[in-house]
């Protein structure tokens, strides 16, 4: 009798057990900032490649800690074209490489928290980043310093060639978003 309600909770805990699935589609949107007042003017990288470390896992650290993205940062979307070509001529492609490259190297879910390793300008760096998971929806915000980034001449770019649609004032700190989707079976 005791083996066969061993056998029942073994049985209950395969059956009942969490599996998360990732896909390997992913969305990277940024928040630069102009005038005194930092108004934000917002865009999307849309030359992504995200390649998830595992497609399956049994929680959310295993699933998504090793994940890696690529971006290609001159192809960006903003909702205005004429600004799209702006940015990616006046900053993106004044840095020292147009790709970034991007890797979650911890994930603590009691903190809702993440730390990646960017690769931007010829730099890395740690970026800690609050996440959340609604809906299947996996969103980590946080905010990168371009001048950390080799981004001084990038900087400098675009506030001369945007000065005045910016007031004299174009901010070095930028907010950042992580989006994927994950689905739990």
């Amino acid at each position: 009798m005791k083996k066969i309600i061993v056998l029942l909770m073994v049985f209950n805990i395969f059956c009942f057990a969490q599996t998360l699935t990732q896909t390997n589609k992913a969305s990277v949107t940024w928040t630069a900032f102009k005038t005194l007042a930092k108004v934000g003017v917002s865009g999307d990288f849309t030359s992504i490649s995200y390649t998830p470390a595992y497609k399956q896992n049994k929680d959310l650290s295993s699933l998504m800690v090793g994940s890696k993205i690529v971006i290609d940062s001159t192809k960006i979307d903003t909702k205005n074209p004429a600004r799209d070509a702006t940015i990616s001529e006046m900053f993106f492609k004044q840095l020292p490489s147009a790709i970034i490259k991007g890797k979650i190297i911890s994930l603590d879910e009691a903190k809702s928290t993440m730390t990646i390793e960017l690769q931007m300008g010829g730099t890395t760096k740690i970026i800690p980043m609050k996440y959340e998971l609604n809906n299947n929806t996996f969103k980590a915000n946080g905010v990168i310093d371009i001048l950390d980034f080799n981004g001084a001449n990038a900087l400098a770019s675009i506030s001369k060639n945007c000065y005045d649609l910016h007031e004299g004032k174009t901010w070095n700190d930028v907010g950042i978003q992580f989006q994927t989707t994950i689905f739990s079976k």
